[in-house]
């Protein structure tokens, strides 16, 4: 009904970063697809968009996200914006011609 689609719940996962603990994140709404390609960010945007979204507890805003990217160990990020990706069905090689 219209209800449950406009109050859609997202699919969740917590993904451990070893050092540190376990995140929860959720994949990305299209609205929040659409706006991210929308803006065509640089590597370092697109890193704070996605996780500034979909990071469900630690909630993080772009800005706090830039500083993690500071102080981040190389792929430490890059493994969670994956995760988020996966939650999304938008993994590399998948189909996005439906976005």
């Amino acid at each position: 009904d219209k209800e449950r689609l406009l109050k859609r719940a997202f699919p969740t996962a917590e993904h451990e970063i070893p050092g540190v603990g376990v995140v929860k994140l959720r994949g990305l709404s299209r609205g929040e697809v659409l706006e991210m390609n929308d803006r065509q960010p640089s590597p370092i945007e697109f890193d704070r968009f996605v996780l500034s979204r979909a990071m469900v507890d630690p909630k993080m805003t772009e800005e706090e996200v830039g500083e993690w990217q500071k102080v981040a160990l190389p792929n430490e990020i890059g493994k969670v914006v994956e995760e988020v990706l996966k939650l999304s069905g938008l993994q590399p090689g998948a189909d996005k011609s439906s976005l």
